[in-house]
């Protein structure tokens, strides 16, 4: 009698949770282009990390699934002012943004919120 090979179980996705900061300064976005390795590499997205003297608020959650990773990510608007020249953001137009290769949520909060 012939056998089948066994399929090995599939790994459960490693959960994650990320904030992502959204940078918004005269009707311009800020953003970061990831790495050349690992999640979404090359693409354009928010922030995760915030510079010490800036201070942030919650604003939307959504949860991303990846064949390896579940991501939670909590999206968190900037308050007070901030010189844009101070951060290592990049800035883009509305116009500019829709253009740029970004990841599925980060395209979801632009249509959350109504932009796209």
């Amino acid at each position: 009698m012939d056998s089948f090979p066994i399929k090995a179980a599939k790994k459960r996705p490693q959960a994650e949770s990320w904030t992502l900061y959204v940078p918004q300064w005269k009707g311009k976005f800020g953003l970061v282009r990831r790495p050349s390795s690992g999640i979404w590499s090359d693409l354009w997205c928010f922030p995760t990390e915030l510079p010490p003297y800036l201070q942030s608020q919650p604003d939307l959650q959504t949860k991303h699934l990846l064949s390896h990773r579940s991501l939670t990510l909590d999206f968190h608007g900037i308050k007070g002012d901030f010189d844009p020249l101070e951060v290592s953001w990049t800035w883009f137009t509305l116009e500019e943004v829709k253009k740029l290769g970004l990841p599925v949520p980060i395209r979801w909060w632009f249509e959350e919120k109504n932009y796209f």
